[in-house]
């Protein structure tokens, strides 16, 4: 026995049993499997399993190494957080939708398509909604794809202009026109105002409590209890609400060149016939070529084709047929 204690006090008789015991315990290709396992909502005192609503301690076949770094409690209920989240999102019908999509991105293996852009002018609580970090110095070797493997909500907030990204912002950016965009993307409006002094009579303006930041950070109940509300969330089925689809349809209006250019220049009556010609004719005057702004005359023959299925498009001359090649071979 004295011998066997005394070889454990040398580096190399260490080293041979951790080699040994690599042979009986190595698991092959260990780092590909973890955090795998995305229907598991990982905690500091277990895992939540969200096929079968429950909640157990986390076992070695697990894989997990990633966790949210509080421990899971059903229990607990901050009111101050069910308040915040009311004044943010006041509308009922909105604050239960997003929080529904929220609650979707807990289960990884269950794809969300969804895009949301959270507009609103500033001191709004949007930002208190979401996760933030500062990014690396762009001269820095970026690391963002590697932190995103195996993670199941990704945020960027403030995009430069034209960048194409899931966002939190104060003006929303322009989205090309494409159906497969406008089918996952959504638009959520926030209109509270966080305030010093609010005005008792302005609706959704409420008093700014500076304290809220440090509180997200620091009281681990504000975290539970959010958690807590999602997971209560994930099991339910929210239509989305007329407000949502509005604040959409209004942006892709306002989004879309084609569909305001229509609206400013034609005119809709009984019996009426819209021919391609002279619309194609009227929005490229002259041959005016809008390659540099990214507009095409294909693109708005689609455009036409797509919104006014019974648009003429047999007076088209052939002197306009022969444009029509040019400015797309531009």
């Amino acid at each position: 026995m004295r011998s066997l204690i005394n070889k454990l006090n040398l580096p190399s008789f260490k080293k041979d049993i951790v080699e040994e015991a690599k042979l009986g315990y190595k698991e092959p290709n260990f780092k590909y499997k973890l955090n795998t396992k995305a229907y598991l909502v990982p905690f500091k005192n277990g895992v939540f399993n969200m096929y079968t609503r429950e909640f157990r301690q986390t076992e070695r076949d697990d894989y997990v190494n990633l966790t949210f770094n509080f421990d899971y409690d059903p229990s607990i209920k901050n009111e101050k957080v069910i308040t915040f989240i009311k004044q943010i999102l006041p509308n009922k019908r909105i604050r239960e939708y997003v929080l529904s999509e929220f609650a979707k991105c807990l289960n990884g293996e269950i794809p969300n398509t969804k895009f949301l852009i959270f507009v609103g002018k500033g001191a709004n609580g949007k930002s208190h909604t979401l996760l933030t970090r500062k990014r690396n110095n762009p001269n820095e070797t970026s690391t963002e794809k590697l932190k995103l493997l195996n993670k199941r909500f990704a945020f960027l907030s403030e995009p430069e202009e034209g960048e194409k990204f899931n966002v939190a912002c104060n003006e929303v950016p322009k989205v090309k026109n494409e159906d497969a965009v406008w089918r996952r993307l959504r638009v959520i409006d926030f209109t509270s105002k966080f305030k010093i002094d609010p005005d008792p009579n302005v609706q959704n303006e409420f008093i700014l409590d500076p304290t809220i930041p440090f509180l997200m950070r620091k009281d681990v109940t504000w975290k539970q209890t959010f958690m807590n509300i999602l997971l209560e969330y994930s099991n339910v089925d929210i239509e989305e609400p007329p407000e949502v689809d509005a604040s959409t349809a209004n942006y892709r209006k306002n989004n879309d060149e084609f569909i305001k250019w229509c609206e400013e220049n034609i005119e809709f009556y009984e019996n009426g016939i819209l021919k391609m010609k002279e619309l194609c004719e009227r929005r490229f005057p002259n041959g005016e070529s809008l390659k540099k702004k990214g507009v095409f005359i294909k693109d708005f023959e689609e455009f036409l084709k797509k919104t006014f299925p019974k648009i003429d498009t047999t007076q088209i001359s052939s002197s306009h047929k022969s444009f029509l090649q040019r400015m797309e071979k531009l």
